[in-house]
């Protein structure tokens, strides 16, 4: 890793001249800082397999780990602002929170983790491993973010949607304000939500209006905080 950076360092050097020294210091934080992200202790997990990040926990599970490193940092979240009384395993979470939940078994599936112990994760690898296997990585992402697959419909009927609140920012108003101040906290500055389901407007207007609940010291709710 010492020597692509100092090779990297050397090359623009030579190229650019001593000017150019404050850019090749940023760019080598930025790769260094990226390496770590990528190839260390930071990757996600859920009970040992790769996943999206878990908004309840004290690091987002590792995903925010470096955002103090940065003036302006996103985290990209799944979920829905649940009603009083909903359930998880309905029809409406299933269709707003379901894909984003699925991430969790395409992602541990794909960098090889344990999708077993995901909740219903056997049930998953079992409709996965019936395709083909020069056709499954078509399978495992059939219906990416946007819906449920064979294999997603198969573990949520055998109770994967249990991990919801796990896997995604899915809560009641209150709960997603707590969790969004907690994540801002950890020097996120902006929050990429992808709404799923029937009724996106609906989704977008129940979302922001837990964000615009966050403190005023947090910068996650503000508009544009942390743009350069």
């Amino acid at each position: 890793m010492t020597w692509i950076i100092k090779s990297i360092h050397d090359l623009a050097l030579k190229m650019l001249g001593d000017s150019m020294i404050g850019f090749l210091r940023a760019l080598e934080r930025t790769v260094t800082v990226t390496y770590r992200l990528v190839f260390d202790e930071t990757k996600a997990t859920f009970n040992g397999a790769p996943g999206p990040p878990r908004p309840n926990t004290d690091d987002t599970n590792g995903e925010t780990a470096f955002a103090k490193e940065f003036s302006w940092a996103a985290l990209g979240v799944h979920g829905t602002v649940l009603t009083d009384g909903e359930a998880l395993d309905s029809p409406r979470i299933r269709a707003a929170a379901g894909p984003g939940n699925a991430l969790a078994y395409h992602a541990a599936y794909e960098f090889g983790g344990d999708v077993t112990a995901l909740p219903a994760g056997q049930v998953w690898l079992d409709m996965i491993n019936q395709t083909p296997s020069e056709e499954r990585h078509l399978a495992v992402h059939d219906h990416h973010l946007v819906g449920l697959s064979t294999a997603d419909e198969a573990a949520w009927a055998a109770g994967s949607w249990s991990a919801i609140p796990n896997i995604t920012l899915t809560g009641s108003p209150a709960q997603l304000t707590e969790q969004l101040t907690a994540i801002a906290e950890q020097g996120i500055t902006e929050i990429v939500y992808q709404p799923t389901g029937p009724d996106i407007p609906h989704e977008l207007e129940a979302f922001i209006r837990a964000a615009r609940a966050v403190p005023a010291r947090s910068q996650v709710g503000r508009p544009g905080a942390g743009r350069p």
